[in-house]
């Protein structure tokens, strides 16, 4: 339930190095998340997989806490 896969995906990326790559698949598009990678810099790709869902794809920017 909304917004525990935004959070845990931002805590998630904290832990990350630049460059890395964060798949996830929400059963809902996660329009709110999209600003708050947009803060950080992070590169994002979002595929629809019809019933499946999104399948979103977050490559580390090393910007925020994450990089190393």
């Amino acid at each position: 339930m909304p917004p525990e896969p935004m959070v845990r995906i931002l805590e998630t990326l904290e832990e990350m190095n630049a460059g890395e790559v964060l798949e996830a698949f929400n059963d809902r598009d996660p329009v709110f998340l999209y600003p708050e990678l947009a803060k950080r810099g992070h590169a994002i790709r979002v595929e629809q997989r019809g019933a499946e869902g999104f399948r979103v794809r977050i490559r580390h920017s090393g910007v925020e806490g994450g990089a190393r």
